[in-house]
């Protein structure tokens, strides 16, 4: 014979507490304990056709509670991936936005310096398509110091007039050794 679990109890044997539920019975090992858990409402006799029922019932529920936690981390996905793509529009939105803004500087740097009547456009003419990642330190100037740039530079008989920074002495070893050929 099998008792269900119709009122919260606790096992005095073991301290388990059990909570009523389709899947919740009680061992039936000591029969004084079971009569005194029945008599206060706690446990139901169950027979063996209405176990059965209760446990198809039982299966029925855990599969819909399964059906719905499966719905629940799908849409619970689906939200993830929605804002991931949200946000990596949003970063590419500011990327392109950055690029066209540099490009806009450096059209305005070089309308600028052709303005101010310099003939040597082409040296300071700057292509943002023509410098790639590989090509800003294939010379290895940048991890030269400042010391070192300018001794490089005195070595080789190139002016540095009006280079004070490390990007502008690197700019002007590397235009003096492209017209050197």
């Amino acid at each position: 014979m099998a008792y269900k679990v119709i009122a919260e109890c606790v096992d005095r044997r073991t301290g388990q507490r059990y909570l009523p539920g389709p899947q919740s019975f009680f061992p039936a090992d000591d029969p004084d304990q079971v009569d005194r858990l029945e008599r206060a409402g706690c446990l139901r006799r169950v027979a063996d056709e209405d176990l059965s029922r209760d446990e198809e019932a039982a299966a029925a529920l855990a599969k819909s509670d399964a059906a719905r936690m499966i719905a629940g981390f799908e849409q619970e996905v689906a939200d993830a991936r929605r804002r991931r793509d949200e946000t990596l529009a949003a970063i590419e939105t500011e990327v392109i936005g950055a690029r066209q803004a540099a490009d806009a500087e450096i059209a305005r740097i070089n309308e600028i310096r052709q303005q101010s009547g310099s003939t040597d456009t082409e040296e300071k003419t700057m292509d943002p398509a023509a410098v790639q990642r590989q090509q800003i330190n294939e010379d290895k100037l940048f991890d030269s110091t400042v010391e070192e740039l300018r001794a490089l530079a005195k070595d080789e008989d190139i002016d540095l007039s009006g280079a004070s920074r490390k990007d502008e002495i690197v700019a002007a070893i590397r235009a003096a050794r492209a017209k050197a050929g």
